[in-house]
């Protein structure tokens, strides 16, 4: 099968035969790359310290999207990683006026900004470049900064930036994440 790691070894596979994403996030913490060091989210434990965001946090996330991907991957998000402050979504339905979803947008970053500090900064995440949800991003980063986008969001991206946060300066945090987004997209092929 083509089910193989960069370092030749079979990932975990999961229910169904799906490879099970968290136990190869652990098992590729050896290897330098993304890790879920704790997997007991899932079944209901607390986080343990080293992936609680703190008080003193670096940056907000708010995840747009078309459709409801943004509300999807904050659910698998914090199912991983237990809840997480300062994290938002805005889905935009297909037929929803760009006006409405802009002062959507502009009310969630009002309502984060009063909960942080004024010099912690923004990380857009979307789900396509050149998209809707992308370009609204980019207005709004020119009215608050500091702040960040990232497209092509996915669950490997969210992970590690959530890890980062609080740990790193938000641009090494962003460069991180974008790294483990890409590393994470694998292609697969079973030959006949």
């Amino acid at each position: 099968m083509g089910n193989l790691r960069d370092d030749g070894e079979r990932p975990h596979m999961g229910k169904a035969g799906a490879p099970d994403m968290r136990r190869n996030w652990q098992a590729d913490r050896t290897h330098g790359e993304l890790a879920r060091a704790h997997d007991g989210a899932a079944a209901g434990r607390k986080p343990d310290d080293e992936h609680t965001v703190s008080a003193h946090a670096t940056f907000a996330m708010i995840i747009i999207s078309h459709g409801d991907l943004a509300v999807e991957l904050k659910k698998a998000l914090e199912h991983l990683m237990g809840p997480q402050p300062l994290v938002v979504a805005l889905s935009i339905p297909a037929d929803e006026p760009l006006a409405t979803t802009r002062a959507r947008l502009r009310a969630l970053i009002g309502d984060l900004r009063a909960m942080m500090p004024a010099t912690d900064g923004l990380v857009f995440l979307s789900d396509l470049f050149g998209g809707t949800p992308a370009n609204l991003a980019l207005a709004e980063m020119k009215r608050h900064r500091p702040a960040w986008l990232l497209t092509g969001a996915n669950l490997p991206m969210l992970v590690r930036l959530v890890e980062l946060r609080g740990a790193l300066a938000p641009e090494a945090a962003v460069e991180e994440a974008a790294a483990a987004g890409r590393r994470f997209i694998r292609s697969e092929h079973n030959p006949a």
